[in-house]
């Protein structure tokens, strides 16, 4: 423990109690407040975006980002041994009587921080055109690449039962496909209706282990991922974390999101940009490719676990695109009625 000692003394605490969590997170007890110290993955130019998120955090007060404490020196962490070293405060999560709902507390505590980092840029419609072009390309050629598999895996007299799977899961998987490509024009339209993009803070690893709740209000932690970008990436990272778990409950999230959208409003072109991240299909067929390269890297149960998790994520995804295909048919036909 000298060195998480070494560390401390940047912070001139002297602890009672080093508790170790994990390999990376100590629980840190001193006569009168207790503390988690992180040892961080970040590398050294992924610094300056998550020494971002305090900036902005106390520019805009904002309560559900867990702060972190400064050094004696004024820093946000401590370079020891190679490694970052940052201080925090420990977060327990209270107990109460009654149910919380955990996931409108999450996006009530998350479109507050989207919503007060947003700004508006204006967009660049031919840069945007020969990026659609380029990811419609690459998404014909991967569509042939699983193709190909599929007719070899059924070209065998008898598949694995990974190869299996695939053929199981193929009819959908195409209908992922077709289903990309159209959102992908549909953007493109919306994005020319729309003449802006946005962007804001986003946590860039939201999942359920980096979000503690408490009294209706959600407290991120673990910012190391933190980036400016369009907020439906942040909430395309956090449902594909959800989606791949088979006891998720899509009806949970839908009837929640509207939270979210109360605050922060998301445009048609962002929403069309929702269904692209939530449907391409491009994470299954790596998890394919891999297996035919590395076919016996790892037990073969253990592959097909994360094939069915990629597959979840697709078939969630179907469904989710659904809703934001009926609320574009809405938005279409009322622009109709206006004109």
């Amino acid at each position: 423990m000298e060195r998480i000692q070494s560390v401390l003394q940047e912070y001139q605490i002297g602890p009672a109690e080093i508790v170790p969590i994990t390999s990376r997170l100590y629980k840190i007890h001193t006569f009168d407040y207790t503390f988690a110290l992180k040892r961080s993955r970040m590398k050294p130019e992924a610094l300056s975006s998550w020494e971002n998120v305090y900036r902005q955090a106390n520019l805009h007060r904002l309560s559900s980002i867990v702060p972190v404490y400064l050094t004696e020196k004024g820093q946000l962490y401590v370079s020891y041994e190679k490694d970052i070293y940052y201080l925090s405060p420990w977060q327990e999560m209270l107990e109460r009587d009654e149910p919380v709902h955990e996931l409108e507390g999450f996006f009530r505590e998350l479109t507050n921080i989207h919503a007060v980092t947003m700004e508006e840029h204006a967009i660049n419609q031919e840069l945007a055109q020969d990026t659609v072009a380029h990811e419609l390309q690459q998404l014909e050629s991967r569509r042939a690449d699983l193709l190909e598999h599929v007719e070899q895996f059924e070209a065998r007299r008898y598949m694995s039962p990974f190869e299996l799977e695939v053929c199981t899961h193929y009819r959908d998987i195409e209908i992922a496909f077709s289903k990309t490509a159209a959102w992908f024009e549909a953007y493109l339209e919306d994005l020319r209706r729309d003449q802006i993009g946005r962007t804001c803070l986003c946590h860039g690893n939201l999942r359920t282990s980096h979000l503690l709740t408490a009294q209706e209000q959600a407290k991120f932690i673990n910012w190391e991922h933190a980036f400016t970008g369009n907020p439906v990436q942040d909430l395309s990272v956090y449902f594909q974390q959800e989606w791949q778990f088979h006891d998720y409950s899509l009806q949970d999230a839908l009837q929640s999101f509207p939270v979210y959208e109360k605050q922060n409003r998301l445009l048609q072109s962002e929403k069309s940009l929702l269904a692209i991240l939530s449907i391409n299909p491009s994470n299954y067929l790596d998890t394919v490719e891999d297996h035919l390269r590395h076919p016996y890297n790892r037990p073969l149960p253990f592959q097909i676990r994360d094939l069915e998790r990629s597959y979840r994520r697709l078939y969630h995804g179907l469904k989710f695109q659904e809703v934001l295909e009926g609320q574009r048919q809405e938005y279409l036909e009322k622009l109709e009625e206006e004109d």
